[in-house]
């Protein structure tokens, strides 16, 4: 297992670039070796590669198999937690300009295959030692003082064929019935 204070050494790293340039990449290799600093197991590293698998249809796309969940993040305790269901909506007050801007949608849940995931886990750790204390701009409805984080997290799967094509446009996605033989 990794150091933790060279783990941490890293993620202030990371922490530095992303302030100054507001952005950061994070090869694959290291972002590995910092979540198992943080408690991910090589077990639960490997099971991500097909947590995705058991998707259900999106409500909206077509084109994509989802499932979401709530965590909290008590950073006093650094303890993650599942949070009650919660219908998802975004809206164009949130800058989310789609067909289904502002409509309710209700997800399938995701499983223990992924809530239980230690290396899910340590991934949000690992976003908030990052995010923690950075200026971004508010969004309406949330509680910027409180000292919980809270991330909707979803599970996404595109889905493409040579009938089902998903594409991203500047007005937000659509699916395209394809026209091969």
């Amino acid at each position: 297992m990794p150091n933790y204070d060279a783990v941490v050494s890293e993620i202030t790293e990371i922490r530095s670039t992303y302030i100054r340039d507001r952005f950061a990449f994070v090869p694959g290799a290291q972002l590995t070796r910092i979540v198992k600093g943080l408690g991910a197991t090589d077990d639960d590293l490997k099971s991500l590669t097909t947590v995705s698998d058991g998707l259900k249809s999106d409500p909206t796309l077509p084109f994509r198999k989802t499932r979401t969940g709530r965590f909290g993040f008590d950073p006093w305790s650094m303890r993650v937690r599942r949070l009650e269901f919660q219908p998802f909506m975004l809206s164009m007050e949130d800058d989310f300009v789609r067909h289904d801007s502002g409509q309710v949608r209700n997800f399938d849940e995701i499983q223990n295959d992924l809530q239980l995931n230690t290396a899910l886990q340590a991934l949000l750790v690992f976003k908030f030692m990052v995010f923690e204390g950075v200026t971004v701009t508010h969004r309406p409805k949330l509680d910027y003082d409180s000292d919980q984080w809270i991330c909707t997290l979803l599970n996404v799967r595109t889905i493409t064929d040579g009938d089902l094509i998903g594409e991203r446009r500047s007005k937000g996605y659509t699916a395209t019935a394809s026209t091969t033989p």
